[in-house]
């Protein structure tokens, strides 16, 4: 579609500057249309190569997909017996940073996060019907060798989630059933139901077939869940926020140490004398400048290699001067989690959601203002460096 009509569009008013492409599917002068057979997919192949060209993939899901796609065309033409997909358990391991992130992401999706009955310390996650998979099997399907994810690994990013307190597959499987069967309206059907109560007595949202019980059980499990999502879609954001500013920062900082070096001038004229010496003529061989350019040729590899260490010296430090803000974030985020875990304990003691008051609003619009604030820093360079 290169020769086609195209809008390009680009805002940086989201967590994440991005462009928009509107593309006129009819040609300007053939007034033909063009075939968006399998564009989708097209589409993701060429993003997954311009982000390899550029030397950061920075949607592991994409190339998670790209592997697997690739490992099922390289597979003999015999039809083989069918396995249950779901990207879900990969997903939400790209958007998380730690075990109870992810507990919490699949939550989120309406799966279970378990402990394997035969071994304790393999996790498991559990779907809405029921399956149990394998965690690290799971997300080791379809990628090449060298590229797999090592236990040693697996088992450092889920070092905050106690195994041990998760409940075994069948208590989840269970749970998993319980639920369907309350949204199917099974267990009302076996049991008399009793006299339904005036709207004024209801005041729990209640689904069709249930008992007033199952129906507040089931709204404090849907706003649980909603809960769980809220704050892992509003973490997530936040975590984008914080790479952007680490990588402008990290930047910013690079661009500085470089002019500071003079980098870009030494290659140039490194350049510029390499062609001189490559297409010099005899007078040119015995003249002043042929002397000093040879002497640059041999000088400025060492001087640019030296300035380079300069520069990445500088980009370490600056790393370093962002660990203990990352840190913070961190911490910030675990203790989000950890409150959000513990009023969803207190509503399921109590049977109901305690909504926040005016207070909690307040301090939500505060952490919000202060990312903001962060973000904005971030986008200047952060704080005065000290060459």
């Amino acid at each position: 579609m290169q020769d086609h009509q195209a809008v390009m569009i680009a805002h940086t008013d989201t967590a994440h500057p991005h462009l928009h492409v509107i593309v006129n599917r009819v040609h300007a002068e053939t007034g033909k249309a063009i075939n968006l057979y399998k564009d989708q997919e097209k589409l993701q192949a060429w993003a997954l190569a311009y982000e390899r060209r550029q030397g950061k993939v920075y949607c592991p899901a994409r190339a998670f997909n790209a592997l697997a796609r690739q490992a099922a065309k390289e597979q003999d033409a015999r039809r083989g017996p069918r396995r249950y997909v779901d990207n879900t358990i990969a997903e939400c391991w790209t958007r998380s940073d730690g075990g109870k992130s992810f507990q919490a992401a699949l939550e989120a999706k309406g799966w279970g996060l378990a402990k394997g009955d035969r071994k304790e310390a393999v996790l498991m996650a559990v779907t809405p019907g029921g399956r149990a998979f394998a965690v690290l099997r799971e997300l080791n399907k379809g990628l090449a060798k060298g590229q797999t994810i090592k236990g040693a690994a697996f088992d450092r990013q889920t070092a905050d989630l106690k195994r041990e307190d998760l409940r075994p597959v069948k208590a989840v499987q269970e749970e998993m059933e319980r639920r369907a069967r309350s949204r199917s309206g099974e267990q009302s059907r076996q049991q008399p139901q009793p006299p339904r109560p005036r709207r004024a007595e209801r005041d729990q949202e209640q689904r069709p077939g249930q008992t007033p019980d199952e129906g507040k059980q089931w709204a404090l499990e849907m706003r649980i869940r909603e809960a769980r999502r809220s704050l892992a879609m509003r973490q997530q954001q936040a975590q984008q926020r914080q790479r952007y500013i680490e990588y402008t920062r990290l930047e910013k900082a690079k661009k500085e140490a470089m002019q500071a070096q003079q980098v870009q001038q030494q290659a140039q004229a490194l350049r510029e004398a390499q062609e001189r010496i490559r297409n010099g003529g005899l007078f040119y061989r015995f003249s002043p400048q042929a002397k000093h350019d040879r002497a640059a040729q041999a000088e400025i590899p060492e001087r640019l290699k030296q300035a380079m260490d300069r520069v990445n010296g500088w980009v370490e430090r600056e790393r370093e001067n962002m660990a203990d803000e990352s840190k913070a974030f961190a911490q910030r985020q675990e203790a989000e989690r950890a409150a959000l875990e513990k009023k969803i304990e207190e509503a399921q003691k109590m049977g109901y959601w305690r909504e926040d008051g005016p207070e909690r609003t307040a301090q939500q619009r505060q952490a919000v203002q202060s990312e903001q604030q962060e973000h904005d820093r971030g986008g200047r360079g952060g704080r005065t460096r000290e060459r």
